[in-house]
């Protein structure tokens, strides 16, 4: 079982959660699970999937059709203390509104403590140990593969980004593998397999012109498909190669 993760994952996850706390929502939301999984296994499902916007990501669909025991797993899991208290700027460091409260893509890799995105993690941790649960019981094994931030890759770009989106995120306080630290030490306690995908990534950018991530999207590539693809398909060799089955 491989899960693809980025960085931006943290936010977009408290987004649903946000969205699946309102008690208007949770019936239709409910209804539209129920009908998914009447519906034929074709994951992914670009009708069910992309045009209900249901949700966006394969981790938010485990979440999402294991509800019951997710909410209350996730009520506990993020009900820690607060971790700081933040008014538009964290000790001596000013930061855009949005990257405090946790409402930007670039929150998770500030080098300081911002709660909503400490309470992002810890609703990640909660659902990658359900997932890895669920994978054991069916016979695999999970394998939780990082997307490095495009700015990582292509540092040129991190300057044009702010400029772009308004956003005052001091360097000193910036730290690009920072989400990819966190994700390795969730995934080493579930005893996981990690894939980094950051050094054949930033390889392929110091070896070629052709950009990999688009410069304000901030998505793939289709070049940056193939490196990907690349990538994983050599790990995939290797590791069948470790457990003595032939390449396919």
């Amino acid at each position: 079982m491989v899960l693809v993760f980025f960085g931006n994952d943290i936010q977009n996850n408290l987004w649903w959660m946000a969205d699946l706390q309102e008690n208007a929502l949770r019936g239709a939301i409910n209804g539209a699970f129920e009908e998914r999984r009447r519906a034929a296994p074709t994951w992914p499902d670009a009708e069910n999937i992309v045009l209900r916007k249901w949700y966006s990501s394969a981790l938010i669909h485990f979440l999402a059709t294991q509800w019951s025991r997710a909410s209350t797993n996730v009520r506990n899991m993020t009900a820690g203390p607060p971790v700081s208290e933040v008014r538009g700027a964290v000790g001596a460091h000013e930061l855009s509104a949005d990257v405090v409260r946790g409402d930007s893509n670039w929150a998770p890799i500030a080098n300081v403590p911002l709660e909503r995105v400490e309470q992002g993690w810890r609703l990640t941790s909660t659902a990658l140990a359900m997932l890895q649960q669920e994978v054991e019981q069916d016979g695999g094994q999970l394998a939780v593969v990082y997307l490095p931030y495009q700015e990582r890759v292509h540092a040129d770009q991190w300057s044009l980004r702010k400029r772009a989106f308004g956003l005052v995120f001091p360097d000193e306080i910036t730290d690009f593998d920072r989400p990819r630290d966190r994700l390795r030490e969730i995934a080493g306690g579930l005893e996981a397999e990690f894939v980094d995908l950051t050094r054949p990534l930033v390889a392929a950018a110091d070896a070629e012109p052709t950009p990999l991530y688009y410069p304000i999207d901030g998505h793939l590539t289709e070049r940056g498909h193939a490196v990907v693809a690349d990538a994983l398909a050599q790990w995939l060799s290797a590791k069948g190669s470790m457990l003595g089955r032939p390449d396919r």
